[in-house]
This record gives structure tokens, sequence and C-alpha cells, in this order.
């Protein structure tokens, strides 16, 4: 089973550990406490596996009706979870937490025949308690997410429903949807970060091999899949509708008749 290894970098800001007034003292537990349980999730998430519930909708592209959504769930009993290390920035009341489980000790609970018993499992995450510097990191959240529904859809497929209706040489309505639900194991995480438009990203792979023999299956794709999920951290988008045409005037329809050739 290939060593599963995802090391987060700092790549906004340099976290150093410095003394926090007494007024803030609460505000770096919490983003320190959320740190690790973010760390803790995420090795859960590698070992153990991911489902995911995912579903798109566009209706009648003029209109720009656009909808999407994914959902991450897992819950397993684990033991073993070390927090290696801390790292709080006062200034910006960013917390990092490094995580680590040996796969020795997920094969003594689990009865998993690891091929290497010496190596472990590295994951770190981020928190804040301030309401500003919270976007940035949720969005991180939202692509890791988006690209476990990715590599879902990459490995093993989705649904997908499509209707559309023509009338008079008219497209009057056209709906696509597509909609998934499976489970990810052996993700890696490969990079991260934030685009020029503060759009977060996440790469991650999974070795269908080590997948494969995890779940006692053969996939149809062959080798390493990479994907890349994003996540927003602005909210700017909203619905548009078609116009609506206003009621003419007596003066309106005048000037229609006067101008057709």
């Amino acid at each position: 089973m290939k060593h599963i290894v995802a090391v987060l970098a700092v790549v906004c800001a340099v976290f150093l550990v410095s003394e926090v007034p007494a007024q803030a003292s609460q505000k770096k537990l919490m983003s320190v406490r959320t740190a690790k349980l973010m760390a803790e999730r995420a090795i859960a998430e590698s070992v153990f596996g991911v489902k995911i519930k995912s579903e798109e909708k566009v209706v009648d592209m003029l209109k720009k009706n656009f909808f999407t959504s994914g959902e991450a769930q897992t819950e397993v009993d684990i033991a073993g979870i070390q927090i290696d290390g801390v790292e709080y920035d006062s200034e910006k009341d960013i917390a990092k937490a490094t995580a680590s489980l040996s796969l020795a000790d997920v094969a003594r609970q689990t009865g998993i025949a690891f091929p290497d018993l010496e190596k472990k499992i590295v994951r770190v995450g981020f928190a804040t308690s301030t309401a500003s510097r919270a976007p940035a990191i949720r969005a991180m959240r939202v692509a890791e997410v988006d690209a476990y529904c990715r590599l879902a859809r990459e490995i093993l497929g989705f649904t997908l429903t499509s209707r559309s209706t023509v009338e008079n040489y008219v497209l009057k309505s056209d709906e696509i949807k597509t909609r998934l639900v499976a489970s990810i194991f052996m993700a890696e995480l490969v990079d991260y970060g934030w685009e020029k438009d503060k759009n977060a990203f996440v790469t991650l792979q999974v070795d269908l091999a080590a997948m494969g023999k995890l779940l006692g299956q053969e996939f149809a794709k062959s080798g390493v899949v990479k994907v890349t999920g994003y996540g927003a951290t602005v909210l700017d988008y909203q619905e548009e509708k078609e116009p609506t045409a206003r009621p003419s005037s007596a003066e309106d329809v005048r000037e229609v008749k006067m101008n057709v050739p």
C-alpha cells in the first residue's frame, strides 16, 4: 500500500508562535483546538475513506441557473493520532496543527496488512476564530471536498440526466443533472493554494492499484488519477434571470410601428 503522506505548506504567511495578550487567549485556544481537529479529520479521510455525495444542475443556460453541491462524510473509531506540532500567528489569528498516524497503529486497529508498517501518515490543519480570516480557510475545505467529488467522478463515474424541449425551432427548456454517491480511499494531497482571483485550489491523487488492493476490487482505469478541486473565497454569484419585457405605452407602440420597414 502506497504510503499516504499529505503535508500542507504555508504559502501565504509564516506562522510564528508568539505571546498573546490576555484578551486574545480564548481566541487562540479555540483556533488551535479547531486546527487540531482539522488535521485529525484529514488523517481519518485519507486512511479510512470519505463518503461523497455530489449533485450538479444546469437549467436553461441562458438564464445562468446553475446549482452544485458536494458533501463529504467520515465516521470512524480511531486512536493513535499524534499532534506533532502547533503554530499560531497572533496577528492573523491563524493556527496550524500537524498530526501523524503510523501505519502500524492503523494495522493493529483494523487488521489491514500494510506493506510498510514503518511509514506514517502526516496531515496539517488550519483554523481561525476571526471572521475576516475565515473565508480563505473555508474555501480551502470547499476545494478539498470538490476534489474528492472529482476523484469519484473520474474513478467510479456518475449518473447524468438530461431533458431538452424544442418548440417551433426554439429551445424552450434545457436541463442537465448529474448525481453521484461514492467512497474514496487512499487520497493523497499533492498541492494547494490560492489563485490570483482568490479562489482556493486543492490537488488530490489516488493510486488505483493501492485503492483496489484495499477494497479488493479492480477499476476500469489504472495508474494514478489526479484532479484539482476549487473553492470560492468571495461569494459573488447571483442567479440571473432573463429580462422581462416592459409593458409598452401607447406612445411606445406608435414608435415601433413607424420604424418597421
